[in-house]
C-alpha cells in the first residue's frame, strides 16, 4: 500500500492511496489543476484514479471534487448528508452514498467509515485495508 499526502491544512486537503488494484483520493480540497500537478509529482496520472472518498463537505476538502469526478469519470463515495451539504458539486454521474459505520468493498479495498466530531453535516474518517496493509484517516477532529 502506498499513501501520499498531497495537501493538508486550511488551504486544502487531499490524500492519495494506492494498492495493487486501486488508486483513490480521500478528499479533493485543491483545484482540479493543482490536484493533477501534485499527483504528477508522485508519478501518478489523474486519469489512473479509480474513485474519490469524501470525509466532509468543507471547501478545503472538496473544492476540486466535482471537477475531478467529471474530468476523470470517477465515482464519488460520501455520506448522503455530505452530498446534500455540498454547495457546488455540479453534475457528477456516479455518487455512491454510505452511512457512517458502513463497510464499502471497492476493488481490492475495504473502506470502513466512522463518525468523527467536527462542525459539518456528517463528517467521517476512514480505515482503508488491503492485503498490503491498513491505514486510518481522521481529518479535522473537533469543532
Amino acid at each position: 500500500m502506498r499513501v501520499c499526502l498531497l495537501a493538508s491544512g486550511s488551504q486544502g486537503n487531499a490524500l492519495y492511496i494506492e494498492s495493487s488494484e486501486s488508486r483513490i483520493l480521500v478528499d479533493a480540497g485543491l483545484s482540479g489543476r493543482e490536484l493533477s500537478r501534485r499527483l504528477e509529482r508522485i508519478g501518478v496520472e489523474a486519469d489512473d484514479l479509480n474513485a474519490i472518498f469524501v470525509t466532509h463537505e468543507h471547501h478545503d476538502h472538496c473544492c476540486g471534487l466535482g471537477v475531478m469526478a467529471r474530468r476523470h469519470n470517477l465515482p464519488v463515495f460520501a455520506h448522503e448528508a455530505t452530498i446534500q451539504a455540498l454547495p457546488r458539486l455540479g453534475r457528477v454521474r456516479d455518487i455512491r452514498e454510505f452511512e457512517a459505520g458502513d463497510l464499502v468493498d471497492f476493488r481490492d479495498l475495504q473502506v470502513r467509515s466512522f463518525p468523527i466530531t467536527h462542525d459539518a453535516a456528517a463528517p467521517v474518517g476512514f480505515t482503508i485495508e488491503t492485503s498490503d496493509g491498513k491505514v486510518g484517516i481522521a481529518p479535522d477532529l473537533g469543532l
